[in-house]
């Protein structure tokens, strides 16, 4: 296989507004919120810092003047600052528009970007004649709103055709668990259908049979953090053999032993796992396709990284070989989801891509039938505080393409909702970019599944979403909660009905599946419970691992 045909892309190195996002791996530790990231250690079983010392932010302009003592002068010197700080906060991704984020978030935003600018090893970035950072401080707060202002959002009561079910993690292990991963294999003429989870926890990978009823878990694999388990297509019925991606460890980090495993499994004993892949970035995501058309396959793998290391790679190896060669189509980190598929509908199988941090983009990489990819943008939200956290490919509106089914609502990393959550699709229509289409907004959105909930024939959607305790402080009260799943009913019109199903407080889930786990013509959901936080002993034995909810529609 050929490196990608298009330029070279040079390394990033100015982000103003860092975004960890991992999809579903994302985690804030901020050096300026020690209380919060101590938090987080703490559920994680490490030590928190015993002193974290913030920096010392500006207050006024450069010279002198304080924040806010006039408003119109204040906007008049953002006026005229407004070309030199579009150069430098565009210089990398997206200029970041002041409504990002409230008047009081934009002196640490803008303080982070000023330490990503001064140690950036990038020429281009270096020549950029930066203003003082008290006047960019000054701009963004002077152009800031006060507060975020959140949309209006639909309060129905919970629908009551799905009824919950909450399954527990092995026995063998920890009651308790983070997961990041689940799916749905149905059941194949005498093999039993079965669900597979990921605990990014305990590095658990875990199976649960359903027959009559659903079997115990049982533990596939342990390794340091598992973010996905993806199939291999090997044209059985029931797969059998999977690749699974490792992130190597919770925390956002750019150096990092991540890994990318084969899982084969057998019908006793203990499945074989070998390793395919040892990369510095952490893994988030990885796939299989014949992408050259030569009769075995090749696997497109999401190296999420951080900060600076990261990738989209492609794994490849002729025939004989034993080791497999590393290809890098795409230099920039934040590579959450991986999908191969004919997404041009030429006939040859094409590599899909999300890229989350400061980039928020889905990339296509066009198969140009030579062993190269032509890289073409499917969406770029040029916002780079987007929250990106997830993407599928299924044909949405039934013409016989392929189309993007995405979800943005990770705010684990600036600690705000955002009125931009949401779930949405992007229309192929034969051309790029795709032509985006809002479902509904959800704060938090992470995952989003389609399939027909009610029976009626056309596509509906189901969303999870993940709002943590103390990211949701401030910004709204106490006794607010959240829609942490839903369904979005397909209506006549082509618009979408927000059902809720689980309201609540507290965590939600980053990942769910569907299917007709009992076998009854409906469609159920499974939502993996995705537990951060550490909120006492007591609170984690109750979380379990999974919640089952029944659909009722079939037989209500």
């Amino acid at each position: 296989m050929s490196r990608l045909n298009t330029r070279p892309f040079r390394l990033l190195g100015l982000a103003l507004v860092a975004i960890t996002v991992a999809g579903a791996m994302s985690v804030l530790v901020d050096v300026y919120l020690p209380t919060v990231a101590g938090k987080y250690l703490s559920a994680l079983g490490l030590q928190s810092p015993t002193a974290v010392v913030g920096p010392k932010l500006p207050k006024a302009w450069s010279d002198g003047l304080p924040f806010g003592n006039s408003p119109e002068e204040d906007m008049r010197r953002a006026e005229a600052l407004s070309p030199r700080v579009h150069q430098l906060c565009g210089a990398c991704h997206a200029y970041p528009e002041p409504a990002l984020f409230p008047k009081e978030r934009w002196a640490v935003e803008v303080n982070l970007g000023y330490d990503f600018y001064e140690g950036s090893s990038d020429a281009l970035v270096r020549e950029i004649e930066a203003p003082p950072q008290a006047d960019t401080t000054g701009y963004y707060i002077a152009k800031a709103p006060k507060e975020i202002e959140m949309p209006r959002l639909p309060t129905r009561d919970i629908n009551p055709i799905f009824v919950p079910t909450t399954l527990k993690y092995p026995d063998e292990g920890p009651s308790d668990g983070c997961v990041s991963d689940v799916a749905w294999y149905p059941p194949q003429d005498s093999s039993v259908g079965f669900l597979t989870i990921c605990d990014m926890r305990h590095g658990r990978v875990i199976r649960v049979d359903r027959t009559s009823a659903w079997s115990e878990g049982r533990v596939l694999a342990n390794i340091y953090n598992p973010a996905r388990l993806r199939p291999i297509d090997s044209g059985e019925k029931v797969p059998r053999a999977f690749l699974l991606a490792e992130l190597g460890v919770f925390l956002p980090s750019d150096d990092v032993p991540g890994r990318l495993y084969r899982l084969d499994l057998s019908e006793t004993g203990r499945p074989a796992r070998s390793t395919l892949l040892k990369t510095k970035n952490r893994v988030a995501d990885a796939v299989g396709g014949d992408l050259d058309g030569d009769g075995d396959l090749e696997f497109a793998v999401a190296e999420f990284g951080w900060r600076s290391g990261g990738a989209l790679a492609l794994l490849d190896r002729s025939e004989g070989d034993k080791e497999w060669q590393r290809t890098i189509l795409d230099e920039r980190p934040g590579a959450s989801d991986v999908r191969i598929d004919d997404i041009d509908g030429d006939g040859r199988l094409d590599i899909v891509a999300l890229f989350s941090q400061q980039h928020e983009v889905v990339e296509a990489y066009i198969a140009d039938g030579l062993g190269g990819f032509e890289r073409r943008t499917i969406f770029d939200a040029k916002d780079p505080a987007f929250g990106s956290s997830g993407m599928d490919l299924v044909d949405f509106d039934v013409d016989g393409d392929l189309d993007i089914l995405f979800t943005n609502g990770d705010m684990l990393d600036f600690g705000f909702l955002s009125p931009n959550h949401a779930v949405r699709w992007f229309e192929n229509r034969g051309e790029f970019p795709f032509r985006p289409h809002i479902i509904g907004h959800l704060p938090g959105a992470y995952r989003a599944v389609s399939g027909d909930i009610d029976l009626d024939g056309d596509l509906d959607v189901v969303a999870s979403a993940y709002i943590s305790n103390d990211i949701a402080e401030g910004q709204v009260s106490a006794a607010t909660q959240f829609n942490l799943l839903v369904w979005f009913e397909h209506q006549r019109d082509g618009s979408f009905l927000c059902r809720p199903i689980l309201r609540t407080r507290r965590f939600g889930s980053v990942d769910a599946a569907l299917g007709d786990f009992d076998s009854d013509g409906d469609l159920d959901i499974a939502a993996g419970l995705t537990f951060f936080e550490d909120d006492g002993p007591r609170h984690r034995l109750q979380q379990g691992m999974l919640t089952i909810w029944s659909n009722g529609t079939k037989n209500p």
